[in-house]
């Protein structure tokens, strides 16, 4: 009986080693992700806070001017943010940024900054939705189901 025992530990680690490589890899795959979206939201957060420091529209501007024409005055300062912050580069290259894919935008409403990102997924990498992607055929990443959308508002603490 113990002679038919011997192959028995390395055929069941033979069966659980690829279920165990799965987990480890999905578990490093997510963390990447979420730490590009932490990543992302911090870069977010700081621009939000740095726009608002450049809006300095006067209390009779922004009684009688409206958001439209506030933000095309502000443009310019905005247009440094964006570019600043478009150069950081992502602690992996699962998501695109700072390219012509990626949307980053700052707007001026009612002495509230709104900052929006939508980084899409990089089709490019190795990243485990790329990599479903191209197996299946399937351009699951089109569909923007693993996009990273952030929109952050830094509130001024007053209001028209």
């Amino acid at each position: 009986m113990k002679l038919m025992q011997k192959g028995q530990s390395m055929v069941e680690f033979a069966v659980i080693f690829p279920f165990f490589m799965f987990l480890i890899m999905s578990l490093a795959y997510f963390g990447l992700a979420f730490a590009d979206y932490l990543q992302l939201n911090n870069i977010a957060r700081s621009s939000a806070r740095e726009a608002l420091n450049y809006t300095n529209i006067t209390e009779a501007d922004a009684k009688s001017k409206d958001n439209k024409t506030l933000n095309n005055s502000l443009h310019k300062d905005y247009n440094k943010i964006i570019e600043k912050y478009s150069k950081q580069k992502l602690i992996s290259d699962m998501y695109s940024w700072g390219n012509n894919s990626s949307q980053f935008d700052i707007t001026y409403n009612n002495e509230n900054v709104t900052v929006t990102i939508k980084a899409p997924l990089n089709k490019d990498t190795d990243s485990l939705p790329a990599i479903m992607d191209r197996l299946t055929n399937n351009n699951i990443s089109d569909s923007g189901t693993f996009d990273i959308n952030i929109k952050y508002t830094m509130y001024s603490g007053t209001t028209k």
